[in-house]
């Protein structure tokens, strides 16, 4: 018996269907590229949070030296150096605010200035009216973070920059 011999209706219902062979394969298919795209998930989520850490802590870094740029030159060599400041996952200085928002704390920043000036090419001596500034930023929930004797496997990322002051000012 050919397939041209049996009734048209059971040729229409046999070529229109899938067989279990055809389901079970495609089902296998599917399976097989979910998998593989459920095993880059965990991945793609790390990428995603070392970029935005990476992000707040450039934040944080601009947002210290554009304060540094902004206070007067005496105050900034007497104050600064060495100081460790607190900030949110966001970016947001919460130094002041620190015994109230302790659970919002993420990273601790210290800045550091350099003694003396820095020497500018085609310069044989340091430029008295330049300091270089040092941000060692620490993502960390720990108020009493220590920069010097890091633990475990603590990152601490560092950004540099060069400052100069423009106008004499004077001494009182």
């Amino acid at each position: 018996m050919t397939i041209s011999s049996l009734p048209a209706r059971a040729r229409n219902r046999r070529s229109g269907a899938f067989t279990l062979v055809e389901v079970t394969i495609a089902m296998g298919i599917c399976a097989t590229v979910l998998i593989t795209l459920l095993a880059l998930l965990p991945t793609s989520l790390e990428t995603m949070r070392q970029a935005a850490a990476m992000s707040t802590e450039a934040r944080i870094a601009e947002s210290i030296v554009g304060e540094a740029q902004l206070t007067d030159w005496q105050k900034m060599l007497d104050n600064m150096d060495g100081a460790v400041l607190y900030f949110d996952d966001e970016g947001g200085d919460i130094t002041k605010t620190l015994e109230a928002d302790r659970n919002r704390l993420l990273y601790a920043a210290q800045i550091l200035l350099s003694e003396d000036g820095v020497t500018v090419p085609g310069a044989d001596a340091p430029n008295e009216f330049t300091r270089r500034l040092t941000i060692h930023i620490a993502e960390t929930r720990d108020s009493n973070f220590d920069f010097v004797n890091i633990e475990g496997n603590r990152k601490v990322h560092t950004y540099s920059a060069t400052l100069a002051r423009l106008t004499q000012q004077e001494t009182p």
